[in-house]
């Protein structure tokens, strides 16, 4: 949900696929919906938009922001069971712009041929309510610190003869209220100045060397998160196969944080990490989605659990041959062509840094064509990007898989590509243009966001 100037609200709806092995992104909808944005209007809406473009039966899954009202609209269960999508301590039905506290519920993923679509929540908002949650414990010296940080920014960028010392050195960023990733920006801009450079601009307070100190580490602690924020919310790029890497990757650098400053808030973040963001290791929607990005596969994966991935690898996709025609022939490991890639799976870096290259697996011969796909599939090295690329050039040795690959790396991590479509609804609604009607205004973000189409 969006609000405009004049507090109209909208409720944007957009629809991602995989076409000729490209992700592709389409604006649905960007339509008023008028009064209190309850739960059944906001389903009505959905299910209204869905029936005018006959996609009613092709929505596999559907991804929310974590407020309660869409959390409730979204809640395909029967009439009269508990409702296990709701906190109904946090339920505020006009929620369009809070930011709800709710962790993130089970779902289970469905078959090809149920009706119902599978619902997810936004992970990188979620990402965001756990930082939150370790900037909440921070000690009130640091919150003293970054208020300085903050007041020596406005000073630089208000005084020529300041900004004038400061010219040879990167530009110091203003802090977004409610932004943390955006401080995080700011106090990094400071510290990158030298600090007797930052003395002769003459601001009223300087940091000392034991407040930079304690700057530095806020930066060190909170870069996993901003880099797993920037990953997930990349445009045109495969992301529900990053979750459950950037989860374990996570947990894995904050386990080896060494810290003196903030013991405090990392054992938060700890906790919260673990609360809010710990289902995704048994959705199966993120499980799969990472099984079938060959940059990925089982890397994330101990050796204890790397069997049970693959046989619930194997079980879907058994369920997935009845819905496509596989000749068991084109699943022969001795005729697929040879991959032009390294023998060995490349070493990751930086959050995914915790995935180990794999041996070479031993190949298991069987008739089941399903069993055939995934043993030669896991048994080929990583490749190290474009998932999609590979999938084009083996959807006839792995037909199966690469009909799983269509539907699971389609689906987004997060909801940024609404985000990114009420920032174009925010530039159409220009101060000259407040009186555009409600259709008029449909029309051009229509025109404007599938231009391409």
């Amino acid at each position: 949900m969006w609000s405009n100037r004049q507090m109209r609200g909208f409720l944007g709806m957009t629809g991602h696929f995989i076409l000729n092995w490209k992700l592709e992104s389409v604006m649905i909808s960007c339509k008023r919906v008028r009064g209190r944005h309850t739960a059944d209007k906001i389903r009505q809406e959905y299910e209204e938009t869905l029936a005018m473009y006959e996609i009613s039966e092709k929505v596999r899954n559907v991804v929310t922001d974590n407020a309660a009202n869409m959390k409730k609209a979204f809640n395909f269960s029967l009439p009269g069971f508990p409702d296990t999508l709701i906190d109904e301590k946090s339920e505020n039905e006009s929620g369009d712009e809070s930011d709800s506290e709710s962790e993130i519920d089970d779902f289970n993923v469905e078959l090809p041929d149920d009706n119902f679509p599978t619902l997810g929540h936004c992970f990188a908002h979620t990402l965001q309510l756990v930082v939150k949650d370790g900037l909440k414990d921070t000690s009130n010296s640091l919150k003293t610190v970054i208020s300085k940080a903050a007041n020596i920014v406005k000073f630089v960028r208000k005084s020529v003869n300041a900004s004038d010392i400061l010219e040879n050195e990167k530009r110091l960023q203003s802090e977004n209220a409610t932004l943390w990733n955006s401080q995080i920006i700011m106090i990094r801009s400071i510290l990158a100045v030298p600090e007797e450079k930052l003395a002769k601009t003459g601001a009223s307070v300087q940091l000392s060397l034991y407040e930079r100190k304690l700057l530095k580490e806020l930066c060190s602690i909170l870069k996993p998160f901003e880099d797993a924020t920037i990953m997930v919310q990349k445009d045109k790029s495969v992301s529900a196969s990053l979750v459950v890497p950037i989860y374990m990757g996570l947990t894995h650098q904050i386990n080896e944080l060494s810290v003196t400053y903030n013991n405090k808030m990392v054992q938060t973040l700890k906790l919260s990490l673990e609360k809010r963001l710990g289902d995704s290791m048994s959705d199966d929607n993120f499980l799969l989605a990472a099984m079938l990005d060959p940059t990925i596969k089982l890397r994330w994966c101990n050796s204890s659990d790397s069997m049970e991935m693959e046989n619930k690898l194997l079980l879907n996709a058994k369920k997935y041959i009845s819905s496509i025609h596989v000749d068991s022939e084109s699943c022969d490991t001795d005729d697929s062509p040879p991959q032009k890639k390294s023998r060995t799976d490349s070493p990751a870096s930086g959050i995914l840094s915790f995935m180990t290259p794999k041996k070479k697996r031993i190949r298991h011969l069987s008739g089941d064509p399903a069993k055939l796909e995934v043993n030669q599939y896991l048994m080929e090295p990583c490749i190290e990007n474009n998932p999609l690329g590979f999938w084009e050039s083996n959807e006839h040795n792995y037909p199966i898989l690469a009909s799983m690959a269509k539907r699971f790396l389609a689906i987004p991590a997060s909801s940024a590509p609404v985000e990114r479509l009420f920032s174009i609804a925010g530039k159409i609604f220009r101060p000259d243009r407040c009186r555009l009607s409600d259709n008029t205004f449909h029309k051009l973000i229509m025109i404007k966001c599938n231009s391409d189409f």
